[in-house]
């Protein structure tokens, strides 16, 4: 459906995550470690290998308290919850909210950036438990964004992308990469697939990313940079990446955005060679006239309401790809109340969803191939991707509440 759209300038320039604000293309202070010899994940050409996923991290937030709670569970037979964790957040200037980071990465151990006797700490625990965590001081700025390969971590600090190598005699922050002159913006968002990462700026333009490849270990080197189509007072929200070739495939993404004429969400699918879009947008992703995205829009003042499935729009808040070799053969997107979402790997205009209702509402979705797990406000759901249809093999019963996945 096309409708006119009208700009609205967001005066929000950085990560809503930054908990203090580096003055333009500077984060200090990082030392610049040299790159260390790669040891772990060795695929048959050096890159890296990502291994089955055998855990995962709920995480949940105490807003009063300024703390977050990590959890993990233990996939193996249906599924085990293991101790619950508290840590402690950092605290936005205005003493109104606070901000609270964690990645993990499938495996044993979680990354997360708590406050430290100086500036941040970035932390690494087995199980998610503070005591014994190995700590390593990255600095006054927050990270709008970590993400976690083998026992790497990788960073969204500013514009610089900052990588931790805790499997390293020396895990002293390395920068990969940075971007100069472009003010108080940060990497907010990662997306992986093999050796293959993407690094995204979420908000305001330009909207631009990075690609980079995966060694082993984890560790990475930069390889191209690129922008994203420009969004009308939106962001980008959540990215998945699907790799079928060396730096090649498919970046979904979810964006949001509001609009003098309403507010929706979309779903899109950018085509990758090279590590950059083969696609040229010249509008707006949410221009009404891009052509590339399936949306969700609530009309203002009506409030007319524009859905892929059921009567009423509610907020997406996870994504997730099927994959079965070089092929996608479902898009999983949470929907709180309506569930899950399921699209075909071609999104696009006017394409519909499945629902598929779980019995509470749908908060975040995670996968491994043709694994899924999904968190509702109940249970963690385990489903298997057979026979064209996601099949549901097991529920976890949550003894404490979740809203979402550590990814």
């Amino acid at each position: 459906m096309k409708r006119p759209r009208y700009v609205v300038v967001s005066v929000v320039l950085g990560a809503c995550t930054t908990a203090a604000a580096p003055p333009a293309g500077e984060v200090e202070p990082i030392t610049v470690a040299p790159a260390a010899p790669q040891s772990q994940g060795r695929g048959s050409s050096g890159s890296w290998v990502q291994g089955p996923r055998t855990h995962a991290v709920l995480v949940s937030h105490a807003r009063a308290e300024r703390t977050g709670f990590m959890q993990m569970v233990s996939l193996a037979e249906g599924g085990t919850l293991q101790a619950r964790y508290a840590w402690s957040g950092a605290a936005d200037p205005s003493g109104n909210s606070f901000s609270f980071a964690a990645a993990h990465g499938g495996g044993e151990h979680a990354a997360i950036v708590t406050p430290g006797a100086s500036g941040f700490e970035l932390a690494w625990a087995k199980g998610g438990d503070p005591a014994g965590a190995q700590r390593v001081n990255i600095g006054d700025v927050f990270p709008a964004a970590l993400t976690v390969h083998g026992s790497t971590v990788m960073l969204g600090i500013g514009t610089t992308l900052v990588e931790v190598a805790f499997g390293e005699d020396d895990p002293s922050p390395r920068v990969v990469h940075k971007r100069e002159g472009l003010g108080n913006k940060a990497y907010d968002v990662f997306a992986s697939a093999g050796d293959w990462m993407v690094a995204v700026d979420d908000m305001a333009l330009p909207y631009y990313a990075d690609s980079l490849r995966l060694g082993t270990a984890g560790r990475a080197r930069h390889e191209a940079g690129f922008a994203l189509p420009s969004l009308i007072n939106g962001t980008y929200q959540f990215a998945q990446l699907h790799r079928t070739a060396d730096l090649e495939g498919s970046l979904y993404v979810v964006t949001r955005f509001g609009v003098i004429s309403g507010h929706g969400h979309q779903l899109a699918r950018l085509p990758m060679k090279r590590g950059v879009p083969t696609l040229v947008v010249d509008s707006p992703l949410n221009s009404g006239a891009a052509g590339v995205a399936v949306e969700e829009f609530v009309a203002r003042p009506s409030g007319d309401v524009s859905v892929v499935a059921g009567e009423t729009m509610t907020a997406w808040t996870g994504l997730a790809l099927v994959e079965d070799g070089e092929t996608v053969p479902a898009v999983l997107v949470a929907a709180g109340a309506r569930g899950l979402l399921q699209f075909p790997a071609e999104v696009g205009p006017g394409v519909q969803a499945t629902v598929l209702d779980l019995g509470s509402p749908c908060l975040d979705v995670i996968a491994d191939a043709g694994r899924v797990w999904v968190l509702t406000q109940a249970a963690v759901v385990s489903m298997r991707w057979a026979d064209g249809a996601l099949v549901e093999q097991s529920r976890l019963a949550l003894t404490d509440a979740s809203t979402r996945w550590a990814r």
